[in-house]
């Protein structure tokens, strides 16, 4: 009789663990099939910060263009000074998530990442190609946004921190849409982010993004730099869960590692879109005597993450926009 409740209790442990490898396989298998998904929608970004710095500086590259196109200087020379504001101003880098709605597509960022003030947007914003395309083609010649006008982007309050362009006005946005589905990007649908947000405490969570932890390299064979990113990038995943919920307010908080390049990036759970990279949160470092030090910042292991409920608000405001211009002005829509 004990040897037959030892069988027993063997095979009923057994079976257990057979439905625990099993449910572990499936999540895998899950996480994996919603990480392939997710990468072919988020899309690099370069900002170029010289550009926007003062009025001087524009207009002193806008004369040195002219005098290019008219062969009053060497492209050398030209190259020279961008390569030296870019050395003094640098640039930046962020993640958007590529969306399409019927047959228009949009960017969604975050708001820090192109914002200059005043509703202004940066004047020139790169795509930042990945190494496998490069490996696929080293010649690859990749598309910037220039000189966006109102109506083709739109901004959130500081607070809410978001951020979506049109990819439907001016050719050069209908380009840019269609090197990404070209290039093997796939946007997501307006189904595929979460409207209402009830989130709960110890939800699974994955960023994917651009951290600046995986600049894999800078392009040698860019000739025409000033117009296309010479930066190469890897995407990168990150897990973690929910650690703190703010009903009434615009963000949550996850245990989920982020750092500069993950901003404007997604932050999925059940394969949903349930937040956007807003910041990563930073605590005064503090002297052996436990004196605050200024300007000396720790980075804490946590995202702030905007909730994707408040892209909806944000996403008809600029729909309703695009609708008046290309009602207004049909030569420069968008194709239907």
């Amino acid at each position: 009789m004990r040897s037959l409740i030892l069988i027993f209790l063997f095979f009923l442990g057994f079976g257990a663990l057979s439905q625990i490898r099993k449910q572990l396989q499936e999540k895998a298998v899950s996480q994996d099939s919603t990480i392939k998904k997710w990468i072919k929608a988020v899309v690099n970004l370069e900002v170029r910060n010289f550009y926007d710095v003062h009025a001087s500086t524009q207009a002193y590259l806008n004369r040195l263009s002219d005098s290019l196109m008219h062969k009053l200087i060497t492209p050398q020379r030209l190259y020279r000074v961008y390569d030296s504001l870019q050395e003094d101003y640098g640039s930046s880098t962020g993640t958007s998530i590529f969306l399409k709605y019927k047959s228009r597509r949009y960017l969604i960022t975050a708001r820090h990442i192109l914002y200059i003030g005043n509703d202004e947007i940066h004047r020139m914003i790169y795509f930042v190609p990945q190494q496998k395309e490069l490996f696929a083609n080293p010649y690859l010649r990749t598309p910037g946004l220039m000189n966006l006008e109102p109506g083709q982007y739109i901004f959130s309050s500081k607070e809410d921190d978001l951020a979506i362009i049109s990819l439907n006005i001016e050719l050069q946005n209908m380009r840019f849409a269609d090197f990404l589905e070209q290039n093997g990007y796939s946007p997501i649908e307006l189904k595929d982010i979460d409207s209402v947000c009830d989130l709960k405490y110890g939800q699974d969570l994955i960023c994917i993004g651009f951290p600046f932890l995986t600049h894999y390299a800078n392009r040698a064979n860019s000739s025409d730099w000033w117009n296309e990113s010479k930066f190469i990038f890897q995407p990168a995943a990150t897990f973690g869960k929910i650690s703190a919920v703010f009903k009434h307010e615009n963000n949550f908080i996850g245990d989920i590692n982020v750092v500069p390049g993950n901003s404007g990036g997604p932050i999925i759970s059940n394969n949903k879109l349930i937040g956007i990279v807003s910041a990563q949160p930073r605590i005064l470092a503090e002297d052996k005597t436990g004196n605050k030090i200024s300007n000396i910042y720790y980075r804490v292991l946590y995202a702030i993450a905007i909730k994707s409920s408040f892209i909806f608000p944000l996403f008809k405001n600029l729909v309703e926009q695009e609708n008046y211009i290309m009602k207004a002005y049909p030569a420069v829509s968008h194709r239907e």
